[in-house]
């Protein structure tokens, strides 16, 4: 079941999104907080999926309650859509905070169902597992990085280049089956030359043979040797 947090001060704009929230997924958990203090609390009591934030807030900038969300691990990923009656702060939420909407107030209903309905129907939730991380060291750089921040790793002029949601980092020569060894589960083989972070599945084209991840502008191929694996998770 996913859990929304929505962060809103205005009683009417909190009920709309709300009642919308629910006729899109009426499975929903839906949390409110009218400041930053509340949604802290209720932040660290409480394991949330997704956030709708107004920035505008009373006590403290939605941003500035992102930032400070951001820093901590469990909520690195979660998605998050920010609110607010100016495009000002549109480029540090998505550069910055990678947010995964901005909606402008006033928004109409059909704005917001078309950002939120893909996020609230079939996000993929979060592995509330913590893995290890791993460390890797090439050229005189060690990189320590959560497994749930790589999205795709490749095999590419005979060496592996990871893809994470921040930047993309090039490693030794390795195969990619010794590289996936030192993976969780919900890392799996899709081509030849890419492994990918089921967690950042957004779309498969089974017709196509691609899929689409978030936080990834370009399509990834999907070998005709593991197209039948990857039904099984995604029907």
């Amino acid at each position: 079941m996913t859990t929304l947090l929505i962060i809103e001060n205005n009683p009417k704009q909190m009920k709309h999104l709300s009642t919308m929230a629910m006729e899109i997924n009426s499975a929903l958990t839906i949390i409110s907080a009218e400041t930053g203090n509340q949604a802290l609390e209720i932040l660290s009591l409480k394991h949330i999926d997704v956030i709708f934030i107004t920035i505008e807030l009373p006590d403290i900038s939605g941003i500035e309650l992102i930032r400070h969300l951001r820093q901590k691990k469990h909520y690195y990923f979660t998605p998050i859509v920010f609110m607010s009656y100016t495009s000002q702060y549109e480029q540090i939420a998505f550069k910055e905070l990678k947010a995964y909407g901005y909606l402008i107030k006033p928004y109409s209903k059909k704005t917001l169902n078309q950002l939120t309905t893909k996020l609230l129907e079939s996000y993929p939730l979060q592995d509330t597992q913590v893995h290890s991380p791993i460390i890797l060291t090439y050229k005189g750089q060690t990189y320590t990085l959560p497994p749930d921040s790589i999205i795709l790793i490749e095999y590419h002029n005979r060496k592996i280049r990871l893809t994470t949601i921040n930047e993309e980092i090039r490693y030794k020569h390795m195969t990619l089956s010794n590289f996936q060894h030192l993976l969780p589960d919900h890392f799996i083989r899709v081509h030849q030359s890419f492994v990918i972070n089921l967690h950042f599945i957004k779309k498969v084209d089974h017709h196509m043979g691609t899929l689409n991840c978030y936080f990834l502008s370009h399509i990834v191929p999907i070998g005709k040797n593991y197209r039948t694996l990857l039904k099984n998770y995604y029907k």
